[in-house]
């Protein structure tokens, strides 16, 4: 059974119909906190989730995800095309999360990831005493606000450099 959360309908579809067509059980969410709850229902094997979401990005999900006792030991994938700068995915992997998928990616690919997850999930379980400590509260979210503040500045410059080719179209 996989949670999996993305705002963007169609690429929930996508993810969705591809995992499905490899036999496994999808329950699908639109944002993190849709997620959660669904999980916190019934605990899932796996989760897959976008990062730039609205109610609760990626990011938030996945503290709390590995925050919540019941949830902590299933694995967690991060499946985004917007959060795509190496530190992105260092923040990621030190939230706790297993693996960081850049869209998109070919089907066959990304089955062998999950494949590879859930694996080493199985593997995990059967080993006593392996849960990954969490870092310092404060340091994660000082580095979650500099990715979101880096996200920010990313569009603010897009957003300027649009601005000043109208202007000098016009």
């Amino acid at each position: 059974r996989i949670v999996i959360a993305d705002d963007n309908p169609r690429n929930l579809y996508l993810l969705e119909a591809i995992l499905k067509g490899n036999g496994y059980e999808v329950i699908p969410a639109k944002n993190g906190a849709e997620a959660l709850a669904a999980a916190k229902k019934i605990p899932p094997d796996l989760i897959i989730t976008d990062i730039l979401m609205p109610v609760m990005d990626g990011f938030e999900l996945c503290r709390q995800w590995k925050k919540d006792t019941v949830l902590q030991g299933v694995p967690f994938i991060f499946y985004t095309a917007t959060y795509t700068d190496p530190k992105d995915e260092q923040f990621a992997l030190s939230l706790g999360a297993e693996r960081f998928v850049i869209k998109p990616q070919v089907p066959k690919e990304l089955i062998k990831i999950v494949k590879e997850v859930l694996d080493e999930s199985l593997q995990k379980a059967n080993a006593p005493g392996n849960a990954r400590p969490l870092g310092d509260e404060m340091e994660i979210l000082r580095q979650y606000n500099e990715v979101l503040f880096r996200k920010l500045e990313k569009k603010v410059m897009q957003l300027e450099n649009e601005i000043a080719e109208r202007r000098a179209a016009q």
